[in-house]
This record gives C-alpha cells, sequence and structure tokens, in this order.
C-alpha cells in the first residue's frame, strides 16, 4: 500500500511500471470534482486504488460516486490532525472526525442521498455514538443553498477586487471554512479563494451600482424564498458561509430566514 500523489507528478512516469502490481494505490484527491482522472491512471497502469477523501463534504459525496462508476477496490477517510490526542482532535479539528459519518454512509451507498438530502447531521450522529447514545439532540432543520447566489470572493487582493476592495486585514479571510456552528445554527462556510465567489454582495449607496440591490428565487426547503432586498444586507455575511459550497439552514418548522 502506497500514497498515490507522487507517481502522477511529471518525471515518474517511467517509474510506475518498474513497481509490484499488488500495490494497492491510495489516491487522495481532497477536492469536489466530477471526475478524478488520476483513478483511471493507476487502474490503466494495472494497480488496485482506493479513493481517499478528507473532510470536504462534497468531496467524499463525489469521489464516492466516481470510485463506484470506475470500480475501484473502495474508499479510505483520512484525517490530518498531527500528534492530537483524541480528545484534542474531537476539539481542535471537529469536522474532520465528523467526516466519518458521510464517508461511511456514501462508501456503502455512493450514490444516495446526495448531499442535498440528507436527513440528518453528521456532527449530531457521531456525537450522539461517540457518548453510547448520549442524550444531545439536534433541531430539524433545511438547506437554504446561497452558493448559486455568491457573486464575490470573501477575500480581497492586489490583483482582484473582492468583498470590500481595501485589501487584506479588511476581508472575510479569517472566517473558518467548513461547517461552523453559530449560536446553534450550522453553516457552511466557503473556501477563501479569489477564483471561486463565496459570498453574495448586494449593492447600496456605500457600494458599486453593478452588485444587485435583491436576491430572487431562495430556495428553502420545499418552499421559497422569493426574494430579499437591501436592507437584508446581514447576508452578504452569512452567505460566506463545512461539509463546503456555501449553505445556510434554518429550523424546518419555521422555513424562514433567520439571522
Amino acid at each position: 500500500m502506497m500514497w498515490g500523489d507522487v507517481l502522477t507528478k511529471p518525471g515518474y512516469g517511467d517509474i510506475i511500471d518498474q513497481l509490484p502490481k499488488d500495490i494497492l494505490i491510495n489516491d487522495w484527491r481532497y477536492d469536489p470534482a466530477s471526475e478524478y482522472p488520476s483513478v483511471g491512471f493507476y487502474q490503466s497502469h494495472g494497480f488496485p486504488v482506493l479513493g481517499c477523501t478528507w473532510y470536504n463534504p462534497r468531496n467524499i459525496f463525489a469521489f464516492s460516486s466516481f470510485a463506484a462508476r470506475s470500480g475501484i477496490q473502495g474508499m479510505m477517510q483520512t484525517t490530518w490532525t498531527g500528534w492530537k490526542t483524541e480528545q484534542e482532535t474531537l476539539r481542535d479539528c471537529p469536522e474532520q472526525v465528523y467526516a466519518y459519518i458521510l464517508s461511511a454512509a456514501w462508501a456503502w451507498n455512493p450514490t444516495r442521498p446526495t448531499l442535498d438530502m440528507l436527513s440528518y447531521r453528521a456532527d449530531c450522529v457521531f456525537d450522539r455514538l461517540w457518548d453510547g447514545g448520549g442524550a444531545k439532540t439536534c433541531p430539524d432543520f433545511s438547506v437554504i443553498r446561497l452558493d448559486r447566489h455568491c457573486n464575490i470572493s470573501r477575500i480581497d487582493s492586489g490583483r482582484a477586487i473582492g468583498w470590500l476592495g481595501i485589501g487584506r486585514g479588511n476581508d472575510l479571510r479569517e472566517m473558518p471554512e467548513g461547517l461552523v456552528e453559530m449560536e446553534g445554527t450550522p453553516f457552511m462556510i466557503l473556501p477563501a479563494k479569489l477564483t471561486a465567489p463565496s459570498a453574495i454582495m448586494l449593492g447600496g449607496k456605500a457600494l458599486p451600482g453593478s452588485f444587485p440591490k435583491r436576491v430572487d428565487d431562495i430556495e428553502v426547503g420545499p418552499s421559497w424564498l422569493r426574494s430579499t432586498s437591501s436592507t437584508d444586507a446581514r447576508l452578504a455575511w452569512t452567505a460566506a458561509s463545512k461539509w463546503v459550497s456555501t449553505w445556510f439552514t434554518t429550523p424546518t418548522a419555521r422555513q424562514s430566514i433567520s439571522i
């Protein structure tokens, strides 16, 4: 068994066929994608392959589905937490531990449910199992997808305008990435990348006219929030909201945005 991150790099092409073909390649790919070409690369050279994921739920779902279609040996869930104890890992890197719930589910059933149709929260399931059926109860939430409406990065750069356009230290790059709970409500915070919108910016007196003053057709569970106006400017903050892909969630019973 060996990690598969080196042999696909330039300069190693004539080495791979010198390796015994009974080596199981752990092909770790941690970003969501529709296809993972490295799997086919190793298969074409006669190696059995395990797909390896980290804590990004979209990556776990996408790679598990692709692995099933490709007929590889299976999936492996990884963590990278250094030399931490179990309690330190749960305290400092909970998103990596909770990911085992999703990886187990999608390794066995790689195409269902889809990420948007999950009927449970991975952190709640893990906590109940970890505590031996403890009393922690999670409220019911439905997903409000804001990622489809994101129109700006949450970080600034000298090369491009993001967030407020006034430079590092005045943007949202320090927001934690991934699944984050704020006052009891889970948020999926998108990665801070200049090349990928991760927030909704609404126009107003202090912002360029190119930004919209409202966002229409935000899906809220089985119903729709028809629009939101610039008076709801706090959406620009919550839209910047692990397992992602921005999600904004609210209790099912209310079917309305609560900030």
